[in-house]
């Protein structure tokens, strides 16, 4: 026999499944990462993976009045089955958040002056990693998503930071080269170029095109970071659970994959364009250096691989 749920729990669990119906757009995506970031910064320093202190503030309130009017009973029920079609998928995406948190703080301190975020939806990196307001930070994304951003960084902040430059663009029609260069980029000084969760919704000729332009935009020494996905998750060869309800899930909301790169063939990938000193991190480099002591029992996907090159 079916349990009896009741009324009120349906009317919450109907507006829930409604708000992600009628917000399915790019936003939808960058509000869903955010609530993530959130969930995982509510746990004590000792436990969690990453930390984005901003992240909540990026979450829709009406989306957090539905789920903290949804009974904790059915939260944790969706969180189960959340984990029973993607296993592993929220640690890898937290793992994800940290090695980029990670590298950026590692490029500060080696002197990189200019960071470009690709995508940067609702990255917080240049508001929270530390010695970051001593570079320039270019984020780029669609008007849209930026609009609501920008309100955001104003209401936590007061204003908008003075190292931040918001670059409104849509890169699929307009050349990276010519909005970075007519918005104060200067292609003399070492640059980390950040595409976190962005390459896989890129079709390949694009990725190509836009790779190809870093490497015009870059001094030596210049490096990009990106996380890729194995090419058969992307296109459909990949017929495991994990990867069918993967792609079926983001069908669905409205940003299928694109491109994706055969794992182990990254560091050829990236050769072949023109970087150098290239470096593959896997799951087995990453599992290692995050997932020990009390984080050890938790299951990562490893569905990601992270790519650092040079120019």
């Amino acid at each position: 026999m079916n349990p009896v749920i009741p009324r009120e729990d349906m009317e919450t669990i109907s507006e829930y499944e409604r708000y992600m119906m009628e917000n399915r757009n790019g936003s939808i995506t960058a509000e869903s990462l955010a609530l993530m970031r959130a969930t995982e910064s509510r746990r004590p320093p000792g436990e969690r993976i990453c930390y984005d202190p901003y992240a909540l503030r990026f979450v829709n309130p009406q989306l957090l009045e539905i789920l903290a009017r949804m009974p904790p009973e059915k939260i944790k029920e969706m969180q189960d089955e959340y984990e029973i079609r993607f296993p592993g998928h929220k640690n890898s995406l937290y793992t994800r958040v940290r090695f980029f948190d990670d590298k950026t703080a590692s490029c500060i301190r080696d002197g990189y002056t200019q960071i470009v975020i690709i995508g940067a939806g609702y990255d917080t990196r240049a508001y929270r990693i530390e010695g970051i307001s001593r570079t320039k930070v270019f984020e780029l994304d669609l008007p849209d998503i930026q609009e609501r951003k920008k309100a955001t960084i104003r209401g936590i902040f007061g204003s908008l930071p003075d190292h931040v430059v918001y670059i409104q663009v849509d890169l699929s029609t307009t050349p990276l080269e010519s909005v970075l260069r007519t918005r104060g980029f200067d292609s003399c000084r070492k640059t980390l170029f950040l595409m976190e969760g962005l390459i896989c919704y890129i079709p390949p000729e694009k990725v190509k095109i836009l790779f190809n332009s870093i490497i015009s935009l870059s001094v030596p020494g210049s490096t990009v970071l990106f996380d890729s996905m194995d090419a058969g998750v992307v296109d459909g060869s990949d017929q495991s659970p994990y990867a069918v309800s993967l792609r079926e899930q983001m069908a669905g909301l409205g940003e299928p994959f694109a491109f994706g790169i055969k794992k182990g063939d990254e560091e050829q990938y990236m050769k072949a364009i023109g970087f150098a000193n290239v470096r593959v991190f896997t799951k087995d480099d990453y599992i290692p250096e995050y997932f020990t002591g009390i984080h050890q029992e938790r299951q990562v996907s490893g569905l990601f691989n992270f790519i650092l090159a040079q120019a």
